[in-house]
């Protein structure tokens, strides 16, 4: 049995992400006002609650990814959902625009780059992209998110052969990012 607040905020945090991986978003977001009401700045209920918001395409939810940001002891970790829920959700915009304000630092981070190449590949902007999948693939030519970016791009120009060239490549370097069949099974 867990005592005391500390207990009854993990027992509301593991009842939100229950709730919010089966899908009833509704109860999620409920136990994430629960854990709000008892510790106001916890990043991860506001996490929780605005993952569940954006599922149920309420605006409001970005909002608390935000909020969740600014809190967050794990801030890399929350920036790194915040733009990849905005990408999944066509919020393309606003993900090059966080990514753009962010330090230099966080600019040389191949992951974030890596989203801002796929953030520009959803706007059609393809010279940006290209740009951006060639800079790390001449630092790292086996790179395979930045081939599998490569790939999608040119699918998204109907460039098929090319694309299906660039797909092989990112299988060829499975070895070291085994995640890519993932990623292509998500195409």
């Amino acid at each position: 049995d867990m005592q005391g607040s500390r207990g009854k905020l993990a027992l509301l945090e593991l009842k939100s992400a229950l709730a919010y991986s089966e899908n009833n978003l509704q109860k999620s977001i409920e136990f994430a006002n629960e854990g709000l009401k008892m510790e106001e700045k916890s990043a991860r209920f506001m996490l929780q609650r605005g993952l569940a918001k954006v599922a149920l395409e309420q605006e409001e939810g970005y909002a608390d990814l935000e909020k969740a940001l600014s809190l967050g002891f794990d801030s890399e970790r929350y920036l790194h959902i915040l733009l990849d829920t905005l990408i999944i959700n066509n919020k393309t915009d606003k993900a090059i625009e966080k990514i753009t304000a962010l330090s230099e630092d966080y600019q040389k981070d191949t992951t974030i780059m890596i989203k801002l190449g796929n953030a520009y590949v959803q706007k059609k902007e393809f010279d940006k992209a290209k740009e951006l999948f060639d800079k790390i693939l001449k630092d790292n030519e086996e790179y395979a998110p930045a081939l599998l970016g490569n790939a999608v791009m040119m699918w998204k120009q109907n460039k098929h052969s090319d694309a299906i060239k660039w797909f092989e490549k990112a299988v060829a370097a499975r070895e070291e990012y085994p995640e890519i069949y993932e990623n292509i099974g998500l195409m």
